[in-house]
């Protein structure tokens, strides 16, 4: 997203990022996000090109990327718990 209507905190202190394109973390408190995981299901080169094509800066890629394989039913039913409304998540149809 190249603009958001408002921020609500500096990012500071944002250590991780998760999205369903990857695991972006900051080594350090001043450091830049980097991309340290992809989702299983599709060729690791593949995974970082669809990553960095949808970011919107030159993304760093770690060294060694992790493989994540994707949530159970289970584990996404859970997670909705915390999101009843569904503002982050999405519905159970995801």
């Amino acid at each position: 997203m190249d603009k958001v209507p408002y921020v609500t905190a500096s990012g500071r202190r944002v250590t991780t990022v998760v999205s369903d394109l990857g695991v972006l973390e900051k080594p350090d408190e001043h450091g830049e996000l980097t991309l340290t995981g992809v989702p299983d299901g599709r060729p690791e080169a593949e995974a970082v090109a669809a990553a960095r094509e949808a970011c919107g800066w030159d993304l760093r890629v770690a060294p060694s990327v992790r493989r994540h394989a994707a949530p159970t039913v289970d584990e996404l039913r859970f997670i909705r718990v915390f999101d009843p409304r569904r503002y982050f998540i999405g519905g159970l149809d995801d």
